[in-house]
């Protein structure tokens, strides 16, 4: 991408950019994208091993030294709190926006112009449905210019 276009980004939507630079911006995220799962699988295993070793051995310690006994379970989920600061910000490698929690006019679900992020759900695909707790539905496309970011969604 010339430095012209690279200066207007912001402004460029997916019908503005060529198939060749859409496969560009996909590869350049997949590194992102890896890091993200790689990060959320992590995270998640972490919480297992808190309940499914550190709690049961944390239980058998206060039982013999009610004092100190539960001091690992605080530390672990402690340590899984303060990994949040650290939670894989996955920006659009267009316009540089944020794909997770900024809306636009495209469905982050299946790329589709005329998204309204009032409702629910997606008009055309039906598939997303946001829950006030978080994320529910997986993300391909950026939701600011409607490129696609990633195949298997995030």
């Amino acid at each position: 991408m010339d430095d012209d276009r690279k200066s207007t980004s912001r402004s460029l939507k997916v019908s503005d950019y060529s198939a060749t630079e859409l496969n560009e911006f996909t590869r350049r995220f997949a590194s992102a994208a890896a890091h993200y799962r790689r990060w959320m699988r992590r995270w998640w295993i972490g919480w297992v091993v808190i309940f499914v070793v550190v709690l049961p051995i944390g239980l058998f310690a206060f039982s013999a030294h009610p004092e100190y006994g539960m001091l690992p379970l605080f530390a672990a989920i402690l340590v899984q709190a303060v990994s949040v600061l650290w939670y894989p910000k996955p920006m659009c490698p267009a316009c540089d926006e944020k794909l997770e929690l900024n809306f636009g006019s495209y469905c982050p679900q299946c790329g589709q112009l005329g998204f309204d992020p009032s409702i629910p759900s997606c008009p055309t695909c039906g598939k997303l449905d946001r829950l006030k707790s978080g994320r529910c539905y997986k993300i391909h496309y950026c939701s600011s210019c409607g490129i696609p970011v990633d195949v298997k969604g995030f």
